[in-house]
């Protein structure tokens, strides 16, 4: 299983410093990949809709997530609100910060040596 969150807005954001993070349970110690899937499934992030929540008007400093999880057999993307999170998919959002790796930047191809 993969997860890959993307954090947008919020106060001092920088897209130029917001990278992608990933969770990848096969990069994961064991009981932390179990606990990563445990997670997905209690958030039931493959019944969730594409948009979860909207910005109140003039709302100007929320942050936006989009999550990715890949498992094999699915792929589902989400965005939400960081006002419209459910406490299971909070769950999961700090999970994937706490133990996710910034996905590597290959936006100038390889390196020449």
């Amino acid at each position: 299983m993969r997860v890959t969150l993307k954090t947008s807005g919020g106060i001092g954001y920088f897209p130029g410093l917001a990278k992608p993070v990933v969770a990848d349970s096969d990069r994961l110690a064991p009981e932390v990949s179990d606990r990563l899937r445990e997670l997905v499934e209690g958030a039931s992030f493959f019944h969730l809709p594409p948009v979860v929540g909207t910005a109140p008007r003039g709302a100007a400093d929320l942050r936006t997530y989009a999550l990715t999880v890949e498992d094999g057999r699915h792929v589902h993307g989400i965005a939400a609100v960081e006002t419209a999170l459910s406490a299971p998919l909070r769950a999961l959002v700090d999970f994937v910060k706490a133990h996710g790796k910034p996905e590597p930047d290959d936006t100038w191809g390889p390196i020449p040596t």
